[in-house]
């Protein structure tokens, strides 16, 4: 599960590494957009990475939520967005549905240490 968080961080900070070579980015505040409802676990890990990011950046991250239509809403916005590297997708995979497995394994595994 560690590998899960670890691999979810390196992906989204990608995009930071690439924006982050030109001299004059950023210059006003960043708009990032969450696909998913707020409160879920897809909009409180980008939160806190973003908590983090927006401070070595020196400019605000401002997370917006679209939720709707299986994250296609929110997906749509930041392809219609004009292409100047100041709204982001953050979408990260964490449902339950498609881990069920290995969720359940996990949870068997911690049963049996205790």
């Amino acid at each position: 599960m560690l590998c899960r968080w670890l691999c979810a961080i390196a992906l989204m900070s990608i995009g930071f590494c690439t924006q982050s070579s030109a001299e004059d980015w950023p210059t006003r505040p960043i708009r990032a957009i969450v696909p998913f409802s707020p409160g879920s676990a897809a909009d409180i890990i980008p939160r806190t990475i973003f908590a983090k990011v927006q401070e070595q950046l020196g400019q605000p991250i401002i997370v917006e939520n679209r939720p709707g239509a299986s994250s296609t809403l929110g997906t749509a916005a930041v392809a219609k967005a004009e292409p100047d590297g100041y709204t982001i997708l953050a979408l990260i995979g964490v449902s339950g549905h498609r881990d069920r497995d290995f969720f359940a394994e996990a949870l068997r595994a911690w049963r049996a240490e205790r």
